[in-house]
């Protein structure tokens, strides 16, 4: 999930379902005519060949999370072994919407186009592929701690994790377990 409808970005900017259902139309058209859009680390404003890190396949809006949702196939290059080194090591990474559109007075966002996502350390959605430095009461998943496991289960996918979901989220609530712990034992 890198984009949600009906919450303010750091940008200033609101989303609402229409705008990001249409988006991701539009966006699906361009890929089926011209074939997967390219991203990099951060937002380049003129990408060349040796600013891309990844290829965006797709872009769905789940109707579910209210929010976009991309798959992205890494390339085997140095831009993005430098991101899959970063997630596999715990790093948090986020992903950032490309693209351009009309904003309202009111920061609502009343026609976006999107023309790729790429990864950043910053995302102005304040989602990312990451954990969140929180410290959890229990190594029972909340709906929240869920929606951080599912971006770091794509991610993780995306970096060569074979297992399923399932594998995964309790790997995920044993990490966040051990983190509290050593917390403790800090304070």
């Amino acid at each position: 999930m890198f984009l949600m409808a009906n919450r303010k970005t750091a940008n200033g900017n609101i989303y609402s379902p229409e705008v990001l259902k249409a988006a991701a139309g539009e966006f699906q058209q361009h890929v089926e005519k011209y074939g997967p859009t390219f991203g990099s680390p951060g937002h380049v404003k003129d990408m060349e060949l040796n600013d891309v890190s990844h290829m965006i396949e797709d872009i769905q809006y789940d109707d579910k999370k209210q929010g976009l949702i991309a798959t992205i196939k890494m390339l085997p290059n140095a831009k993005s072994k430098n991101i899959q080194a970063i997630i596999r090591n715990g790093g948090r990474v986020g992903v950032s919407a490309r693209g351009e559109g009309q904003k309202e007075a009111d920061g609502r966002i009343s026609k976006y186009s999107i023309k790729g996502c790429d990864f950043t350390l910053s995302p102005s959605t304040g989602i990312d592929v990451g954990e969140k430095e929180i410290i959890f009461e229990s190594a029972a998943l909340n709906e929240v701690q869920v929606d951080i496991a599912e971006a770091r289960y794509r991610a993780a996918l995306v970096a060569g994790y074979k297992g399923d979901f399932e594998s995964y989220k309790k790997l995920y609530a044993e990490m966040l377990e051990t983190k509290k712990h050593e917390n403790k034992e800090r304070n």
